[in-house]
């Protein structure tokens, strides 16, 4: 009966070191991957928090820019309407049609310059 119980406990013991020995084997090859799992992870939170900042910049210069623009065009509709008023205040000139100016040709001006009459 001693035998079997020193037995029993002998074999407990051997089967907690196999399972130690296991979990030492299963640390010591998956432990590296770990580690380089978790450099991994903080590498792509450094580079998301890079990409936020840089993100958050980018929308300040749009919104400076749409302000910039927004201004602009209250300036533009102010000069417009400006413009509107200061030609509703000019009066309206006419329009002068003059008669068609009778055209010489080269030659005949030529001709009449030496007073040579024109021959065909």
């Amino acid at each position: 009966l001693s035998r079997q119980y020193s037995n029993q406990k002998r074999a407990r013991s051997l089967k907690e070191e196999l399972h130690d020995l296991k979990f030492d084997n299963w640390i010591e090859r998956f432990g590296g991957s770990l580690s380089e799992l978790c450099m991994l992870i903080k590498q792509e939170q450094a580079t998301l928090k890079k990409l936020s900042t840089s993100i958050q910049q980018e929308g300040k210069q749009l919104q400076r820019k749409r302000e910039n623009v927004d201004l602009q065009m209250e300036w533009l509709d102010i000069l417009s309407q400006s413009n509107i008023e200061i030609n509703a205040k000019k009066p309206v000139k006419p329009i002068e049609i003059l008669p068609p100016k009778k055209v010489i040709p080269f030659e005949q001006k030529e001709n009449l310059q030496t007073n040579k009459p024109l021959q065909a």
